[in-house]
């Protein structure tokens, strides 16, 4: 049933009338837009096992792939000197980033190709998140 509930949360994206078109009641008396935390990265959170996050990257229609870094910030908040990377085609679902180091602060950013232009966006802006 969470499962469920998590996947029509996803795609209702926010909107209560969508939501409720599923039958499900709302937990909440107010039901409130999370706010996309940078031009393309959506949603970060935790996964099941400890050091592994789930996350959302925006969709976009003109994208050929969508690609993701992410690196430990160092002690000064400076960006990491090294970076990982994950490529997706697709966005329905969340990309999972797994053998993170539990308390450690990381810096994540999204760019895409587009499938028009041939060309890739700038990276984001950084999001940090702290896995448990």
């Amino acid at each position: 049933m969470q499962l469920l509930v998590g996947y029509v949360e996803f795609v209702s994206n926010g909107d209560i009338t969508i939501f409720k078109l599923s039958g499900l009641d709302q937990a909440y008396a107010s039901y409130t837009r999370m706010a996309t935390l940078s031009h393309w990265i959506r949603k970060i959170m935790q996964a099941r096992n400890s050091g592994d996050l789930l996350i959302y990257v925006k969709a976009d229609d003109d994208a050929a792939h969508y690609e993701i870094r992410y690196g430990i910030q160092s002690d000064e908040g400076q960006p990491p000197p090294e970076w990982a990377q994950r490529v997706t085609t697709k966005v329905k679902s969340a990309m999972l980033v797994q053998g993170l180091t539990p308390g450690k602060t990381y810096e994540f950013q999204a760019r895409i190709l587009s499938k028009s232009q041939s060309q890739v966006t700038d990276w984001s802006d950084s999001v940090t998140f702290m896995p448990t």
